[in-house]
C-alpha cells in the first residue's frame, strides 16, 4: 500500500491511511487514547534500519507497508511520530524542537521472517497495534526519543451519527481464501468489494478526494477525518457507538480546492478541474449518516522529553 504526504503539512493527510483497518449522541467520555507499549510489554523491532536525511525538497512524500519492509520517502520526524503513536492531530504532541521535528528522512527497515510471519496471524486491531509499535521501538532506539504523557481537554469533533441513522452496511463474511489471496487494493473510484483485502484506500487529485473502505471500523474513518483541513486540526473522535466492521465509500471535494475556486485562482478552480462533488461535511451526511459536532474532550497527549538527529546507520 503506497500513500502520499504533501511536504508542505505538519498533520497527515487522507492518503497516509494505509490497509491495516448503536447510537452514542452524548458527550465524549473517555480520552483519546494513543497507542503505547503496555507495562512490561517488550516493543516489536525492525531487524535492519536504514535512515538518512532527505534534502531533495521535493513536494511529495511515501509511505510503503510490504510484507517484510517498511519504506519511508521524505516524511518529517513529526509524521513518522504520529504515525507511531496512531495520533488524530498534531495538537497531541508537545515539547521537541520544531526544527527537527520537521526535517525529512528516509527510511528504508526488514522486519524479520519469524516477527512478520508471528504479525501477520493477529487481528485487524492488534496487527495496526504492533505496525505502531514497531516504529516506536525504532524512534526510540534511532533519535534517542524519551517521552511521557498527559491528558488535557482539548477542543475536538466528535464523530456521530446523523438523524435517520447510518447508511453503511456491515462487512460481509470473509471471501473464499483463493479470493482472498489474489486481492487487491482497489483503483481510484473503484468501490470496496468482498473480494478485496481489509483496508482502507483513499485518493485524492484535482478533481476531488475520495475513500474505499472495506471490513474496518469506524474509528478508522474518524482517524482520517481529523487529517484533513476541514477539521482544523482537531482530533476527531469516535461517538458513533458502532461496533463491528463495515464497507463505506465516501467523495467529497477537499477544502483546498473550494478555496481556490472562490479566490479565483484559475490553476485550480472546480469549473477548470470539473470537481463539484460536496464539501466533507455534506459527503458525510448525505453518502454515510454520519456528521461532526463541535466538543471539548480529554485528550492523551505525547510530551517529548528528549530527541536527537538520528544516530549513523
Amino acid at each position: 500500500m503506497i500513500s502520499l504526504l504533501p511536504k508542505t503539512t505538519p498533520r497527515l493527510p487522507a492518503s497516509l491511511l494505509v490497509a491495516l483497518g448503536l447510537v452514542c449522541l452524548g458527550a465524549v467520555s473517555a480520552p483519546a487514547q494513543l497507542v503505547h507499549a503496555k507495562d512490561g510489554e517488550p516493543l516489536p523491532s525492525f531487524d535492519v534500519v536504514s535512515i538518512r536525511q532527505d534534502t531533495s525538497g521535493t513536494g511529495n512524500s511515501s509511505v510503503n507497508y510490504q510484507k517484510d519492509a517498511y519504506r519511508a520517502e521524505n516524511v518529517t520526524l513529526r509524521n513518522l511520530i504520529m504515525m507511531a503513536w496512531q495520533m488524530r492531530s498534531s495538537s497531541q504532541i508537545k515539547g521537541g524542537f520544531d526544527q527537527l521535528l520537521d526535517e525529512h528522512f528516509d527510511i528504508n527497515a526488514k522486519v524479520s521472517e519469524e516477527d512478520r510471519s508471528r504479525m501477520a496471524k493477529l487481528s485487524y486491531d492488534d496487527r495496526s497495534r504492533q505496525d505502531a509499535l514497531i516504529l516506536q521501538s525504532m524512534l526510540f532506539d534511532r533519535f534517542q526519543l524519551k517521552v511521557h504523557y498527559e491528558t488535557k481537554e482539548l477542543p475536538v469533533f466528535a464523530l456521530v451519527v446523523a438523524k435517520g441513522g447510518p447508511k453503511f452496511h456491515a462487512s460481509a463474511p470473509d471471501p473464499p481464501a483463493d479470493i482472498a489471496k489474489s486481492a487487491t487494493p482497489p483503483a481510484p473510484g473503484d468501490p470496496p468489494s468482498p473480494s478485496r483485502k481489509q483496508g482502507t484506500w483513499s485518493h485524492s487529485d484535482n478533481k476531488g478526494a475520495e475513500l474505499n473502505a472495506f471490513d474496518t471500523p469506524v474509528d478508522s474513518l474518524a482517524r482520517m477525518l481529523a487529517y484533513q483541513s476541514e477539521t482544523e486540526g482537531r482530533p476527531v473522535v469516535d461517538q458513533t457507538g458502532l461496533t463491528g466492521n463495515f464497507d463505506y465509500s465516501l467523495k467529497w471535494t477537499p477544502d483546498r480546492m473550494s478555496a481556490s475556486a472562490k479566490a479565483g485562482d484559475t490553476a485550480t478552480s472546480l469549473s477548470d478541474t470539473g470537481a463539484s462533488g460536496p464539501s466533507l461535511f455534506t459527503a458525510l451526511q448525505d453518502q454515510l449518516g454520519l456528521k461532526l459536532e463541535s466538543q471539548k474532550a480529554p485528550v492523551e497527549i505525547l510530551v517529548i522529553d528528549h530527541v536527537e538527529p538520528p544516530s549513523a546507520n
